[in-house]
C-alpha cells in the first residue's frame, strides 16, 4: 500500500510468547518496503532489535515492569545523558 507510512506491529495474545526473534523476517520485509515500524518489546530483547533492524524508522515501545528499570535501560543504551 502505497500511502502506508508505518506499521504497527501487534502480535495476538497466543503469538507473543516467543517474543520478538519470531517477527525479525516480517520487521525486516516491512523495512525492506521504506516503511517505518513500531515494534513492542521486553527490556531484554532490546538488543536482538537492535542488532538485526534498521535504526531509520525504527520506534520500540518497551514493557518495563518500573520505572528504576526503563530509566537503566535509557541510560544502558545512551539514550537520555
Amino acid at each position: 500500500i502505497s500511502r502506508l507510512n508505518a506499521v504497527q506491529w501487534v502480535p495476538g495474545a497466543a503469538e507473543n510468547k516467543e517474543g520478538v526473534v519470531k517477527w525479525i523476517p516480517i520487521y525486516r520485509k516491512i523495512q525492506a518496503k521504506q516503511k517505518a515500524i513500531i515494534v513492542y518489546c521486553r527490556p531484554q530483547e532490546v538488543n536482538l532489535l537492535l542488532e538485526n533492524l534498521a535504526p531509520e524508522g525504527l520506534m520500540i515501545s518497551i514493557s518495563c515492569s518500573s520505572e528504576k528499570q526503563a530509566e537503566e535501560l535509557l541510560s544502558e543504551k545512551g539514550w537520555i545523558g
